[in-house]
């Protein structure tokens, strides 16, 4: 394989001599063409090369299959060639080409060391080309912002005026120094932060045609398959030199489309020269509107005269000196090939001769051998039926061994089958059995529902009774409590004294308590004590009141409070621990 990559590398130099004698018509042939035809030319051009090398690289991997299977009749003939002589006359007629051949020998010798050397350049200009394509990645995502709404809609209305289906955003970026373009299925033209405001509208709109060109074209993507050919062929100066030229007509090509749809060559020429201040260093796969100063002064020259630049004065000595050198070579082997062709008629001519004169001593000879022969061939045909039957026998059983396997594999898949259907059928009989409980469940479920619901219904019917049963006793209240405001008013003051020593008072409204005769308690307590209550949410405001609270307890309405509540009261009111202080409450 090292043979046939090395003879392949060898081909590609040759054939880069063809290809730069090519470059070289196509620039001289096209000087007042378009820069579209120069660039499909020169694309064509290493697109040719390009499967040139790919039919060397198949013809040396058939030249090296057949020299292995015809090793032994060359070195046969060679032996019997130096036998008769014959290589002397071939001599004089394989000068002219003897020193490459021995050139060509000698370093096939080193074509292992070659072809690594080779690989390892080609991986280390591969780590150079994905890193530039993490830069672009990070330049995508790093230090962006937007460009605002009146050029998003402006970049949306001239890629429809391109003719563009793909959605393409535009950005302001801090990181690049000139306007580029990056990405293929999802394009990004990123501009540099201070550019937009620093140029006219026009100017700006002219750069962005320069962009959308490029995505029209889908240079970026052109551009990334031609780095790999600069990869691969390195060392071929025809490869690197036409690939320059492809990018400088590339550039010139969306030249040439910016002009034709802004129809303004002062504004763009214009706008690249602002570019060029802003010029640094361009991440080397991204599509940039602007170049070297060389480049830009060509470019500027190509837009005002039409005129597309030729051949330099060193790529004219370099042609030259290549067109020599192939003609040379060419001569050569030609004089060669006419040499070797009269040698090989006179070398035929005397082995004719002398086959006839030996021809009829070798009759007797020639049929002994061939019997020979015959039987030889015969054995070695039996030998190679019987090594054939063993084969087939061999396979045979390897089959029938293979059968085998192949009906247990069977066996095992119809008893796991099996295993898996009853499994199936127990998960089935399992979700019958969960989902008539749930059935179950949700059956019980409704009907305690249902029984809440009833519940419900009569709790409600009861408040309701209750309610109108509280209103009724309101009511009775209210009529007692104005029937018995007149009738406390006429007790007597020694039937409160009577009360008091019995301790069995019956009270409707006011404060009676023990030893009220001492004069201990306010006529406004029961108030204060209704005023708490409401505050602490004990009772309601329109709530029928009563309340008894003494140091056992706190009655209100019938309810006794909390322990920590009549502790509060108790020790707000009562003064004494034998008070009583009741409030429309019967006191027994």
């Amino acid at each position: 394989m090292e043979t046939i990559i090395f003879k392949t590398l060898l081909h590609s130099l040759w054939q880069g001599l063809i290809l730069a004698l090519i470059t070289a018509m196509i620039l001289i042939f096209t000087g007042r063409l378009g820069a579209r035809l120069r660039y499909n030319l020169l694309i064509s051009a290493l697109m040719l090369f390009t499967v040139g090398i790919c039919a060397s690289f198949a013809y040396e991997w058939q030249q090296f299959s057949e020299r292995d299977f015809n090793s032994g009749q060359v070195v046969a003939s060679q032996l019997q060639l130096a036998a008769t002589g014959q290589n002397i006359t071939r001599a004089g007629a394989e000068a002219p080409t003897a020193m490459i051949q021995q050139w060509l020998q000698h370093f096939n010798g080193y074509a292992p060391t070659i072809v690594l050397i080779w690989f390892l350049v080609i991986c280390a200009r591969s780590i150079q080309l994905f890193a530039g394509l993490y830069s672009i990645k990070r330049i995508r995502n790093t230090q962006i912002s937007p460009a605002g709404t009146y050029w998003e809609d402006r970049v949306k209305a001239l890629a429809l005026q391109f003719g563009i289906s793909q959605v393409v955003q535009i950005v302001q970026s801090g990181i690049v120094k000139v306007p580029m373009v990056v990405g293929h299925l999802k394009p990004l033209i990123l501009i540099p932060v201070g550019l937009i405001n620093g140029l006219s509208a026009k100017e700006v709109e002219a750069i962005i045609c320069h962009e959308l060109a490029h995505i029209k074209r889908r240079d970026y993507l052109v551009n990334i398959l031609q780095s790999l050919m600069e990869i691969v062929f390195f060392f071929n100066p025809a490869v690197l030199w036409i690939s320059k030229l492809i990018r400088e007509e590339r550039e010139s090509c969306c030249d040439e489309m910016t002009i034709s749809n802004t129809n303004d060559k002062v504004n763009y020429i214009s706008a690249l020269i602002s570019c060029q201040e802003f010029q640094g260093e361009n991440p080397q796969y991204a599509m940039a509107v602007s170049g070297s100063d060389n480049q830009l002064v060509q470019r500027v020259k190509r837009m005002v005269s039409n005129d597309s630049p030729g051949l330099n004065k060193i790529e004219k000595g370099i042609l030259a000196v290549g067109l020599v050198a192939a003609v040379t070579l060419t001569a050569a082997f030609s004089g060669a090939s006419h040499t070797l062709k009269e040698s090989k008629n006179n070398v035929a001519l005397q082995d004719t001769l002398r086959i006839k004169k030996k021809l009829s001593n070798s009759r007797i000879q020639t049929s002994t051998s061939t019997r020979v022969e015959e039987h030889l061939t015969e054995k070695i045909l039996e030998d190679k039926q019987a090594s054939l039957r063993d084969r087939e026998a061999s396979l045979r059983d390897q089959q029938a061994k293979v059968d085998d396997q192949n009906a247990a594999l069977n066996d095992r898949k119809a008893s796991e089958n099996d295993r898996l259907k009853s499994a199936q059928d127990e998960r089935l009989t399992e979700n019958e059995r969960l989902k008539s409980e749930q059935d179950c469940l949700k059956s019980e479920q409704d009907r305690l529902k249902e029984e809440q619901d009833r519940l419900k219904m009569e709790v409600d019917v009861k408040l309701d009774l209750e309610n109108k049963k509280q209103m009724s006793d309101d009511r009775e209240v209210a009529r007692t409590r104005s029937t018995t405001s007149t009738s406390t008013t006429r007790t007597t003051t020694k039937e409160r004294e009577n009360q008091t020593k019995n301790r069995k008072v019956t009270v409707k409204t006011g404060i009676t308590a023990d030893y009220l005769n001492k004069g201990e308690f306010d006529d406004n307590t029961s108030d204060y004590i209704t005023d708490d209550l409401l505050k602490d949410g004990l009772i309601w405001k329109n709530e029928k009141l009563s309340f008894k609270i003494d140091k056992n307890e706190f009655m209100v309405n019938g309810k006794a409070l909390p322990e920590s509540t009549h502790k509060k009261y108790a020790k707000k009111y009562l003064k004494r621990p034998d008070w009583i202080l009741v409030y429309n409450y019967e006191v027994q």
